[in-house]
């Protein structure tokens, strides 16, 4: 027997994703209000008229669009924590008065296959909470913490003491520190020092295969590829092809099929919608970032491939990684 597989459908279809832009200021001639902020969302499931929320003002239109409806659910959508990024809190009945405020988005469904309630939980699942972290830090976290928890388990109790409770979180952030600073190649080969840990994040390949303990720690190194990978929290792009080593991002790739489009399409890709800053918010996309993340970038059609290490809008030069020509 052939199960079907349940149909992927984008969240737009069947919700309006509403980023709010009412602050906390208050301004003569607009209306006065209750604003739901984002300390209310993030430390409460459900957001009710027993909260007590501070007042504000807001525009007529703001008030329109962003007033809370019963089974709406809002989301943090900034923070400098890839942890506190996508926190849901649901609205089970609607509350006149009351406005999403800045920081947040409203996820209001639109469609009734989409229940409020549903979304709120489907919210706090650990495949969102990957998706948000990876796009807040390009790291893949499952595969950096299962790559350190089973090669280093004394090391990782050392850190795990210093860290109550969110040791998970804070080993992220602390691997994204060192990416930033030093670059993922020196992470790769050197690892990093933290407190009384030292942790590696690679195992290479031993010389020879004389000592076992070797060979089987390279083994464990985990190597990934993810398809359609939304990188940004600020766009809806998505890259054809993401590689990771233990978590690190090493490699993107954009594919074309020279029946369709040709490999002057894919470098056209990079150059126009993958920009190492989004052109709306200027705020930087992190797997996009020179040195610091991805090292590399493929443009691949059928019979031809291209590379850059560096991405930088229409100044971007990409080389031949094949005996082609070069054709940008």
């Amino acid at each position: 027997m052939t199960l079907a597989a349940n149909p992927v459908i984008p969240l737009k279809r069947l919700a309006a994703v509403m980023p709010s832009n009412v602050d906390k200021h208050s301004v003569d001639g607009e209306q006065q209000v209750s604003l739901c902020n984002y300390v209310d969302v993030y430390k409460n499931e459900r957001i009710t008229d027993a909260l007590n929320f501070m007042e504000a003002t807001a525009t007529e239109a703001q008030v329109s669009r962003f007033t809370l409806q019963a089974h709406d659910v809002i989301v943090t959508k900034d923070s400098e924590e890839p942890t506190d990024i996508g926190i849901p809190a649901y609205v089970p009945s609607s509350l006149p008065g009351v406005v999403c405020g800045y920081h947040l988005a409203v996820l209001r469904p639109s469609d009734e296959r989409l229940y409020g309630g549903y979304l709120h939980w489907a919210l706090q699942s650990a495949e969102v909470k990957a998706y948000y972290s990876t796009a807040a830090t390009g790291i893949f976290a499952a595969d950096l913490l299962a790559f350190v928890q089973d090669t280093q388990p004394t090391e990782w109790a050392k850190f795990k003491k210093w860290h109550n409770g969110q040791s998970e979180a804070m080993f992220v952030k602390r691997v994204a520190k060192q990416l930033d600073t030093h670059g993922t190649l020196h992470v790769l080969r050197h690892g990093f020092k933290d407190v009384d840990a030292k942790f590696s994040l690679c195992a290479f390949k031993p010389a020879h295969g004389k000592n076992p303990k070797l060979v089987e720690l390279y083994a464990k190194n985990r190597l990934t590829v993810i398809r359609q990978l939304h990188y940004s929290l600020h766009n809806e792009n998505s890259i054809d092809l993401v590689f990771f080593v233990n978590g690190l991002p090493v490699a993107t790739c954009e594919l074309k099929t020279d029946l369709t489009q040709s490999v002057k399409d894919a470098i056209t890709q990079y150059k126009k919608d993958r920009l190492p800053k989004d052109p709306k918010t200027k705020e930087p996309e992190a797997l996009l970032q020179f040195k610091t993340r991805a090292l590399v970038h493929f443009a691949v059609s059928s019979d031809q491939a291209f590379m850059t290490t560096k991405l930088a809008g229409d100044e971007t030069s990409f080389l031949p990684s094949t005996s082609a020509s070069p054709t940008a």
